[in-house]
């Protein structure tokens, strides 16, 4: 709780900020483990230590990096005319997300044809699955380390997805793409409910982990929102068939907020007055003395993709998944990505 009172929250004022030095790296440490090690530098701005004072300069530099990797690619797609929106990439607090995020809604030709044209301006393939190409900016230097990500990476995606599974449905986002400003230039990105929506969905699939900055990212965008906003966020979970995704993330969310603040903000109320609450989500979390991150019960995780077992295109992806299973190198593959998950701290 010593780390959520030091960085307070969008909806209390007051801040607690650690004056001993051993404290400080202690909880910077469990900061950049629960990915929100800048909003925490941040926080004690000139109160930190020397040493943090040096390291929040370097990741406010990543910070940069990483919005000029997501300009120069938006850039590149607005001139070649394609239909896109960023997400998960540009927080409403300081944040250095793993890399820069982005959906292309036009078709299988279009993806291809942008794909060959970027690799003849600056751009190298570092990965691909089926459902996404991992592409480095090569402005600066060359990917340096195999399997991690940089703030030069970009994940373009045909769907968003993991594997085969598709977890959201691209032309349901399309309605809700926005354009905003990033340094001054057009960007498109999508509007503050629906990229509340895919944050939350993401967290519990495919990456089955809750940390603290998927708590921050939910508490500032409720903040900004008014009762209709709200009402919009409720209706595209339902609209998505995520609505025990949300139901999770804001139930811990709640119960960290009363534990650290001793109250829960009403757009939370309302939220899980509407949704209700995932039970047996918050008693695990209660077992582990709030600690965090926290990874969603296997339970959790099945209990969604039933849920998205509603929608035609999720279902027959989820079924060509396990079609795909039958292939000896696809068990193993897939074995392999679950249980590197499951054992994972972070991500």
């Amino acid at each position: 709780m010593k780390l959520l009172r030091a960085i307070g929250s969008p909806f209390v004022s007051e801040r607690y900020l650690p004056k001993d030095g051993n404290i400080m790296l202690e909880l910077y440490a469990q900061a950049s483990k629960n990915k929100i090690g800048l909003l925490y530098l941040h926080t004690l701005k000139e109160h930190g230590l020397e040493q943090l004072k040096e390291i929040c300069k370097v990741e406010k530099e990543k910070q940069r990096e990483l919005l000029t990797t997501a300009l120069r690619f938006s850039k590149l797609l607005n001139n070649l005319g394609a239909d896109y929106a960023i997400f998960k990439s540009i927080p409403l607090y300081p944040h250095v997300p793993n890399d820069v995020d982005i959906i292309l809604f036009d078709d299988s030709k279009k993806f291809e044809n942008i794909i060959n044209f970027v690799l003849k301006n600056g751009y190298k393939i570092i990965g691909e699955v089926p459902l996404e190409t991992w592409l480095h900016d090569l402005r600066k230097e060359d990917h340096m380390i195999p399997g991690k990500k940089d703030v030069y990476d970009i994940d373009l995606y045909r769907e968003l997805g993991a594997v085969n599974i598709i977890y959201l449905d691209k032309t349901k986002l399309k309605k809700y793409v926005a354009k905003t400003k990033l340094f001054g230039e057009n960007i498109k990105v999508l509007r503050p409910g629906m990229e509340l929506a895919v944050i939350v969905m993401h967290s519990v699939f495919p990456e089955q982990i809750f940390t603290l900055h998927l708590y921050y990212a939910t508490l500032h965008y409720l903040s900004k929102m008014n009762a209709e906003d709200i009402k919009d966020f409720i209706s595209i979970a339902k609209e998505n068939n995520i609505t025990f995704a949300v139901k999770t993330v804001i139930s811990l969310i709640a119960i960290l907020h009363e534990a650290a603040h001793g109250f829960i903000p009403e757009k939370l109320k309302t939220l899980t007055s509407e949704l209700r609450l995932n039970n047996f989500e918050t008693n695990k979390l209660q077992k582990k003395l709030l600690k965090t991150p926290h990874k969603y019960m296997f339970l959790t995780i099945i209990i969604t993709l039933l849920e998205k077992m509603r929608e035609k295109k999720a279902a027959k992806s989820i079924l060509w998944q396990m079609l795909k299973m039958s292939n000896p190198k696809t068990i193993w593959y897939v074995a392999g990505v679950v249980i590197e998950r499951r054992r994972r701290e972070t991500y």
